[in-house]
């Protein structure tokens, strides 16, 4: 069994070898300059005096450009820093799903993809499934000779394992969607390194 010291000591391991050139943390700064830009164009409708002129909170295509204009500044500065040195560990990007949504638009989507594979591990979270089959796709139409792997356990990983070179469905809990959409299913994780290093 694995004791909470272990968990603890690779947890440090982990952090002290690897360099996050991540970009999750992207929507908190937007935040604070919506907000601004919000309270701004308050005061501005305010002292218009209803003159038929309405001003809102910053929502939809603007707030899009703002995080697609950071995600794209965000790996330009760490395709930069990963060309300019060396990392032992490796690095690893981590990207959300609002950050990813603006990492796949056509014009960002291949600086996206040549940060991400320089990097030893990329972690998508909170992603919806298109968006898990967006990624698969980009790599697999983009990059010759690789061959794309995709493990699921949930309905929600069905578009991912079809988009995919080889699809593998694990049975679990969330029912037998991804097993069925799959190329091989397995019962349990515990397989999948047998299967692997076959």
């Amino acid at each position: 069994a694995i004791q909470a010291k272990d968990l603890e000591r690779f947890s440090q391991i982990c952090t002290e070898a690897m360099s996050l050139p991540g970009a999750s943390s992207l929507f908190e700064g937007l935040r604070s300059k919506a907000q601004s830009v919000h309270g701004k164009a308050l005061q501005s409708s305010s002292s218009l005096g209803g003159g038929g002129v309405e001003v809102g909170p910053l929502e939809g295509k603007v707030k899009e450009a703002l995080l697609k204009e950071k995600v794209r500044n965000r790996l330009r500065q760490h395709r930069g820093k990963m060309t300019a040195r060396d990392s032992p560990g490796g690095f690893a990007m981590v990207i959300d799903g609002q950050c990813l949504r603006a990492a796949m638009q056509s014009d960002i989507k291949m600086q996206f993809l040549e940060v991400g594979v320089q990097c030893r591990a990329v972690v998508c979270c909170r992603v919806t499934p298109s968006q898990k089959a967006q990624v698969t796709l980009l790599v697999k139409d983009n990059i010759p000779g690789q061959i794309t792997l995709a493990i699921g356990d949930g309905a929600n990983d069905v578009s991912m394992i079809q988009a995919a070179h080889i699809g593998i469905g694990i049975r679990g809990k969330e029912g037998q969607q991804a097993v069925l959409a799959s190329d091989y299913a397995l019962p349990r994780f515990a397989y999948l390194e047998r299967l692997l290093l076959v």
